[in-house]
């Protein structure tokens, strides 16, 4: 089972593995929260948005990673199809939903023979809507 899947396309089984997935469970509340004059503490709960961040690591020495690695890149990077179908494990299984890209960081850990060697890419998935809302 691939740990990460975006718009259809599995990773941790090709040229590029997760390294430390980890999630975050935000739960939002709408303009209408927010403390009473009593001191109580009025929710208005949107619901809980599941986010996940993880490193992906480029698998070394082969050219074919350097480019899947680059072509993810580019994909998470795109600034108009910023909306992306990812999988990701949840639980004792996994979760599908929509999410964006907020942050991305990675580094150049060599040049050789003309080729740019980057890796260790750290990703931010931000859920496009709440995954749990109150019912």
């Amino acid at each position: 089972m691939a740990i990460l899947t975006v718009d259809g396309i599995a990773y941790n089984h090709l040229r590029v593995h997760i390294g430390e997935p980890k999630r975050t469970a935000s739960i939002l509340d709408g303009k209408n929260a927010g403390r009473l004059k009593s001191g109580a503490m009025d929710l208005d709960t949107i619901g809980t948005f599941y986010n996940y961040s993880m490193t992906l690591v480029r698998e070394r020495g082969s050219t074919e990673a350097v480019t899947e690695y680059d072509a993810l890149y580019e994909v998470l990077t795109d600034p108009i199809n910023r909306e992306h179908l990812i999988t990701v494990p949840y639980g004792q299984g996994t979760m599908t939903y929509k999410a964006y890209v907020s942050t991305i960081t990675d580094g150049l850990e060599a040049r050789r023979a003309g080729i740019n060697y980057w890796n260790n890419m750290q990703v931010n998935f931000i859920a496009m809507r709440p995954q749990r809302s109150p019912s």
